[in-house]
């Protein structure tokens, strides 16, 4: 139906058939799903029989058709997906001022927003690799939507957390051992910085001595407190040559002035110590 007459019928069956009037008894949809499944279901009963003008079936029609349509591309345009957001480290985005979550694995992504009836639909990735990802009620300006599930479950007992690796160099630096996994655990309740540099350090001396020695080096620089540059290639120098003492944690941080640019100085000898205590005499 592509002329006027025919247009304005097909408004008068979705009227009749769909909009909830007294004349057809029908209640009102709850959501736009339901309208959407509606459609689709009065679409199917009228395509499924004789056309009064064509006289044929439109299903049936539809398929001979199929021969003379170009194929619609694989990939959609990206606009009826919806509105670019970027995902925040707190795994949500914010969109007409609320704030929707996503899977915490999409993480500084970008990812696509839309309205779609009274929900908020989000999509990852584009062309024929796009899918959705969260599906939200539609809230007003400073509303949130936090889905549990997007997050992954945190382990129960937070004294003895296991760290996963999220890229390849730090799978690398955790199958080094036990020691790497208390290293990498140790420093970061610590709050020590570097960490990702001291870890590649770690691999590249794996790969110059044995592995095992390196995770035990590992071992013995998170119970020593010892995550600055130059401590893991000590400690694994130490461990190596024997006749060493036993390592004890840095002494806590204190505004008192240090030491050790003294050391450069040199210590006053015993016998000049000597000789201004006989010039006081």
């Amino acid at each position: 139906m592509d002329d006027k007459g025919g247009s304005e019928r097909t408004v008068g069956i979705a009227k009749a058939d769909l909009v909830p009037t007294e004349y057809n008894l029908l209640d009102e949809y709850r959501d736009f799903a339901e309208l959407v499944a509606a459609c689709s279901a009065v679409a199917d009963s009228l395509n499924g029989r004789l056309h009064s003008v064509t006289r044929r079936v439109p299903t049936e029609a539809l398929e001979v058709e199929r021969g003379f349509l170009h194929r619609v591309p694989d990939a959609p345009y990206s606009v009826a997906f919806g509105e670019s957001r970027s995902v925040g480290w707190s795994s949500v985005v914010s969109f007409r001022g609320a704030r929707y979550s996503v899977p915490d694995t999409l993480v500084d992504t970008l990812v696509w927003v839309r309205v779609q009836g009274r929900e908020v639909v989000i999509i990852s990735g584009e062309g024929s690799k796009a899918t959705e990802v969260a599906r939200h009620d539609l809230l007003g300006a400073g509303g949130a939507s936090i889905v549990d599930s997007h997050y992954r479950e945190r382990p129960a007992d937070p004294l003895h957390r296991q760290p996963k690796a999220k890229r390849p160099s730090e799978a690398a630096f955790l199958a080094l051992g036990e020691g790497a996994k208390l290293y990498l655990v140790e420093a970061a309740a610590s709050g020590a910085r570097k960490i990702e540099t001291r870890m590649a350090e770690a691999v590249t001396l794996a790969s110059l001595h044995e592995p095992s020695a390196v995770d035990a080096a590992l071992g013995t620089a998170a119970v020593a407190g010892r995550f600055g540059a130059g401590d893991l290639e000590s400690i694994l120098v130490h461990r190596s040559g024997g006749a060493v003492g036993a390592l004890v944690p840095p002494p806590e941080h204190s505004l008192a002035q240090g030491t050790q640019m003294w050391s450069a100085l040199g210590a006053p000898s015993a016998t000049s110590s000597d000789e201004d205590e006989e010039g006081d005499q």
